[in-house]
């Protein structure tokens, strides 16, 4: 298993991520959220036990959010209020 903390350019900044990655890579991928403590000891060795297993394991941090990551994502017309016919 390899791991390392990234950077992700997005829309008005960066974005860090952990990402934890397989020896042997079974074709699979988790991405791991975060509890409110953000990034720390836990949610590493979470990623870490799916990379175990073979998935490659990402963890983005919520605050890349902050940064306008989203703002390059269209809205869908009529949003979640839309109404069904």
């Amino acid at each position: 298993m390899t791991d390392a903390s990234v950077s992700i350019p997005v829309d008005g900044g960066d974005m860090g991520a952990y990402v934890s990655r397989p020896e042997q890579s079974n074709g699979g991928a988790v991405v791991v959220l975060q509890e409110i403590f953000g990034v720390n000891d836990t949610i590493r060795g979470f990623a870490d036990k799916f990379s175990a297993a073979g998935f490659l394991a990402v963890h983005l941090t919520s605050f890349g959010a902050r940064s306008g990551m989203f703002r390059s994502i269209p809205a869908r017309r009529g949003g979640m209020n839309a109404r069904r016919s």
